[in-house]
């Protein structure tokens, strides 16, 4: 079907019969994917078995998406199973197969769109998903990909096929000049190429969700910066190559050079087909080009150093060692990325302490009434207004709920269930004793400074409970800080800065505390030597 064609279909459909079906069609457009069919009705002697919302077809990789949108939210679980059992059917996909002329050779790959709003998929209906061909999208995903188009125009359907796990039907290499040398026992080949070749055979690797991708948010003004100084011929060059990295057995060279020979001047086949490497340094300098005209990407060359067929995890460590030495890389994306490693307790105890933490801290994001107020990092996730990953994790570990000298909250090294109910429970009862009367007050102990300020007075109550100092449970603690905060001693704490001033700030509280309460915290020690 012509692209005219196409858009025309798509915009003919009724927005009140299905208002999301028109979004996921005019991005599938947008991605370069050519429609087949649109709101048909499939028969077999004359009998429904069903209709097919979308249909498309990827040239290059010889498959079709069989796509189904759906926004209501009742019986999602059997709309899904109906969807992949239907169309998972032999004779149902041959129907298709002959209705729309599409050959044997080309895979069917069936795409639910869950577009309700509901937040996960019934575990019901994951053997669906387990199966080859089959894909769920939720609302995010839909998000995700509209908003990688919006910044980088159709390479981001490099994006959508790695995340189907789309390959080519063939995989063709083009030999040119390059340079063959070592890092450390990793194979390297530095070569020139050209911008709109990059962007066909490079993708980026970017997290979604807990999705083991690595690369940080698109920032589009950013990405604009660069395009506009392209385009004014106000770069001369780029401060430094491109670095890939070639996975799934790609081999660079047909006769790779020993390292006592290297640096050495050889041969490398470069790939020439979507999804073949991906980028670990250097995003935003390639994307820069992806909104500009063909003409401008033919005609500019970026320098390239590939990697062959190194692991994910070492992708990750040198995506983290270059990017921890230049400007800076966000704190909370580090912590993400080094927790999708195995740390040994015993060589690497901060990174195993961290990696419970924030496996904890990710829990609370999901059940708790923290639920959706923490900042983690993934291609989507929003910072403003939420607790940084990093500040809960610094005041876990740094007041011993984890780890340490105390491990407050575990039983072993290994537990997590009790530290993470048992800083559910904090804030179930903050939530329970200050709710959100006044927007000082109220709010105060989800930011990042007033969560300093309480996980320490936590530590220094639960130390003297193990000690024996006091006779009251930690209800009645969160009770009585509801009696003396107020806006006016918001304010002043606001004014605390840093670890010393969460410190003196948690002193102030206390003393507030014993003079309210005398009898109650005779006992109760504020420092932490004593106990």
């Amino acid at each position: 079907m012509e692209k005219a064609e196409a858009i025309a279909r798509i915009n003919a459909i009724n927005a009140s019969r299905n208002p999301l079906l028109k979004d996921v069609g005019n991005l599938m457009l947008d991605l370069d994917l050519e429609l087949i069919a649109c709101c048909e009705e499939i028969r077999r002697d004359g009998d429904l078995i069903g209709e097919i919302d979308l249909l498309f077809k990827i040239q290059e990789a010889e498959k079709a998406l069989l796509i189904e949108v759906s926004t209501r939210s009742t019986n999602i679980s059997e709309k899904i199973s109906n969807f992949f059992s239907k169309w998972g059917c032999e004779d149902n996909e041959t129907l298709v197969r002959n209705r729309f002329t599409i050959g044997q050779t080309v895979e069917v790959i069936r795409i639910f769109f869950e577009l309700s709003g509901s937040k996960e998929v019934s575990a019901s209906v994951s053997h669906f998903t387990n199966q080859r061909g089959n894909h769920i999208f939720l609302q995010y995903d839909l998000k995700y990909f509209t908003d990688a188009f919006g910044k980088i125009g159709k390479w981001s359907k490099n994006d959508l096929f790695s995340f189907l796990k789309i390959k080519p039907r063939e995989e063709r290499t083009i030999a040119k000049d390059g340079i063959q040398f070592y890092l450390g026992n990793i194979c390297a080949y530095a070569y020139i190429d050209r911008v709109d070749q990059l962007l066909r055979y490079c993708y980026i690797f970017r997290r979604i969700k807990d999705d083991k991708g690595y690369q940080r948010v698109l920032e589009k003004g950013r990405i604009s910066n660069i395009a506009l100084k392209i385009q004014s011929s106000n770069f001369l060059a780029f401060p430094s190559a491109i670095l890939i990295s070639c996975p799934d057995a790609i081999h660079l060279c047909d006769t790779p050079k020993v390292q006592a020979d290297c640096p050495g001047l050889v041969k490398v086949r470069i790939p020439d087909y979507f999804c073949a490497c991906r980028v670990i340094d250097g995003q935003h300098r390639l994307l820069g080009f992806s909104n500009l005209v063909k003409s401008i990407q033919e005609n500019h060359f970026l320098p390239v150093i590939a990697l062959e067929n190194i692991g994910q995890l070492d992708e990750m460590k040198t995506f983290i060692d270059i990017n921890s030495t230049q400007k800076k890389i966000d704190r909370n994306l580090i912590l993400v990325l080094e927790a999708d490693f195995d740390w040994e307790k015993a060589v690497n105890k901060k990174e195993y302490f961290e990696k419970v933490a924030v496996s904890v801290i990710k829990k609370l994001n999901e059940n708790s009434s923290l639920r959706n107020k923490i900042y983690i990092p993934d291609a989507l996730a929003k910072r403003k207004g939420k607790i940084t990953l990093a500040t809960l994790v610094s005041a876990v570990l740094g007041n011993n709920f984890i780890g340490g000298r105390k491990h407050i909250f575990q039983e072993n090294d290994e537990d997590e269930k009790t530290p993470f109910e048992e800083i559910k429970n904090i804030f179930s009862l903050l939530r329970k004793h200050i709710p959100n009367y006044s927007t000082d007050v109220g709010s105060f102990f989800l930011s990042n400074k007033g969560l300093r300020i309480l996980f320490r007075m936590i530590q220094i109550y639960e130390r003297n409970r193990l000690k024996s100092n006091i006779d009251f449970n930690r209800e009645s603690l969160i009770a009585d800080l509801r009696r003396i905060v107020n806006d006016e001693l918001v304010k002043k704490l606001e004014d605390y800065y840093g670890e010393g001033g969460a410190s003196n700030a948690v002193m102030e509280m206390f003393s507030l505390l014993k003079k309210a309460k005398r009898k109650k915290y005779k006992n109760f020690e504020t420092d932490l030597k004593n106990i």
